[in-house]
């Protein structure tokens, strides 16, 4: 096998393993403040202590009903990363609805012009979240997730040959973690599992030939950390 058909047949794989680890993430909780005491030698009276207003873990402000979230990864804007997903309320404990990704980046190679290998990972789903609690309300959640993920790489050799690669297969994802509303409409959610994936085969053209190598993704940590907007 050519090698530079092998270096972008690694690019392939890197951004398929990586987006098995969602690059999500939310903003992190703020700390309380403490008080600060009296002097041992003052004969004032000692002031009433200020009550501490723990914002994160106060109850979810009531207000008319809700049935929709809108949530996104903000840090994950940063690496180019793009991902939301839209909760539709349909029982009191259940949401469903759409997830999308995308994520476009440059693997480094010196076999290639400039460089650079352009990939891009899309990723298209459903995704379900069940909360005992109540949907859209402060708790443990536990969310099963089905997507269909497909990667594409393509660049130029130092010798201008265009070699380009694809690949796709399907992931299941199972996710545990707390949400927490910020008042009314704002949340977020924090949680950990594990997404599974069959053995895909990454394809690679060239000029003259199509290279076909089998590649297994067996399982990996999947993180949920992300914002959201109910309404």
């Amino acid at each position: 096998m050519k090698l530079v058909v092998l270096v972008l047949c690694v690019a392939l794989q890197l951004a398929l393993g990586a987006s098995m680890s969602a690059a999500q993430t939310a903003t992190p909780a703020p700390t309380s403040g403490q008080s600060s005491g009296q002097s041992s030698g003052s004969t004032s009276p000692t002031a009433p202590a200020q009550p501490q207003v723990q914002v994160l873990m106060a109850p979810k402000t009531e207000g008319p009903p809700q049935f929709y979230n809108v949530r996104t990864s903000p840090l994950g804007i940063l690496i180019g990363y793009l991902n939301i997903d839209f909760d539709f309320k349909v029982s009191d404990n259940w949401t469903v609805g759409p997830t999308f990704s995308y994520w476009s980046f440059d693997f480094d190679s010196s076999f290639y012009q400039n460089g650079k290998i352009k990939t891009t990972l899309t990723n298209v789903g459903v995704r379900g979240t069940y909360a005992p609690k109540g949907a859209f309300k402060n708790g443990i959640y536990f969310s099963p997730m089905f997507q269909y993920r497909s990667a594409k790489a393509e660049g130029t050799t130092t010798l201008g040959e265009k070699v380009t690669g694809s690949a796709s297969l399907p992931v299941v994802t199972g996710i545990v973690g707390y949400q927490h509303w910020l008042g009314e409409n704002f949340n977020f959610n924090a949680g950990l599992g594990l997404a599974v994936a069959p053995t895909t085969k990454i394809e690679v053209r060239d000029s003259t030939s199509t290279t076909s190598v089998e590649t297994s993704q067996n399982g990996a940590l999947a993180l949920d950390l992300m914002i959201g907007y109910s309404f």
